[in-house]
């Protein structure tokens, strides 16, 4: 069997910072607050989407030196798909999650070197708090997202700015993610992920045409057939699909006629 993985642009910078300073808030006025890289990224975001533009050239002024660490945000723990929370089921996914949205309409924007007219662009903003398996240790995390879409509903970039934090410590990072509807191929989505009882997927297709969905085991067997040889239009789609009595690591596979995408999935019991 052959599989593509899903192709994006991304970037992604975390600065790590410790405030263990008593503050003084009489001394706001003589010295105004500093704002860290996140924040200041934030902030610039919201002023441009106030006049209806964005650039991502801003976002990347704004970054600092990549770590050496190797450091790496892990999606669906340390941040979430924007999707998840724009489906008319976001709050059965999205318990336990303090959520604000914020909604740009007709936004120029310039992402990933094309620049697209007409834009909507979603301002989420996530709180919610997370144990790591194994290590117990309980994080608070409080995410800001921008996620664009087209007039045809086609996902095309999510910026994610992250911040995690136990105590007086934080991490910040920043992540542009470019979605193939804005190269004309096909996107794929998957969310919850882990699964449980559900997969449920959701699709950005650029051209339409013929589509199938499958689930494929780690040997390359297919086993779980959502969707087969079916004309999909150019659009977004959500589809659900039962787990059975699957359990374990699986490869969820969109295959078209010019191109295959392929997102990993975990379905636990």
């Amino acid at each position: 069997m052959k599989k593509s993985l899903l192709t994006i642009a991304a970037m992604s910078v975390v600065t790590v910072y410790a405030q263990e300073h008593e503050h003084d808030n009489s001394c706001e006025a003589q010295h105004p607050k500093l704002l860290s890289v996140y924040e200041k990224g934030i902030a610039t975001n919201q002023s441009e989407l106030k006049l209806k533009s964005f650039t991502d050239e801003a976002y990347k002024q704004l970054q600092p030196a990549t770590p050496d660490n190797g450091s790496k945000l892990t999606e669906g723990f340390d941040y979430f798909p924007a999707a998840m929370f724009l489906e008319q089921s976001s709050e059965s996914n999205t318990a336990g999650h303090k959520i604000e949205q914020y909604v740009h309409k007709g936004v120029k924007a310039s992402l990933g070197g094309t620049t697209f007219e007409q834009l909507d662009c979603t301002e989420i903003h996530d709180e919610y708090e997370i144990t790591y398996p194994g290590t117990g240790i309980t994080y608070l995390y409080s995410n800001v997202y921008f996620h664009f879409r087209n007039k045809e509903g086609a996902d095309l970039a999510t910026l994610s700015y992250i911040k995690r934090s136990r105590g007086t410590l934080f991490t910040e990072s920043s992540n542009l993610k470019m979605y193939n509807a804005a190269t004309g191929i096909p996107s794929l989505q998957v969310f919850p992920n882990p699964a449980h009882d559900f997969i449920q997927a959701r699709l950005s297709i650029a051209r339409e045409g013929i589509y199938s969905l499958q689930v494929y085991d780690l040997s390359g067997r297919v086993v779980l057939e959502p969707v087969k040889n079916k004309f999909f239009g150019s659009g977004t789609y959500t589809l659900s699909a039962p787990t059975g009595n699957l359990s374990g690591h699986y490869y969820l596979t969109l295959t078209g006629k010019a191109h295959t995408t392929t997102q990993s999935i975990t379905i636990t019991k």
